[in-house]
């Protein structure tokens, strides 16, 4: 029993790493799409 829940406990927190990578991806390429806008923006 002890060592289902354990399995459990790494599987979701294998879950979130993931969804945490996924969303610091996303804020990159926001925050290097922004850095381009603004670029642009001083010419």
């Amino acid at each position: 029993m002890r060592n289902e829940a354990l399995e459990k406990i790494l599987s979701e927190s294998r879950n979130e790493k993931d969804e945490i990578k996924a969303k610091v991806a996303e804020l990159e390429k926001t925050l290097h799409n922004y850095r381009n806008r603004n670029s642009v923006m001083e010419l």
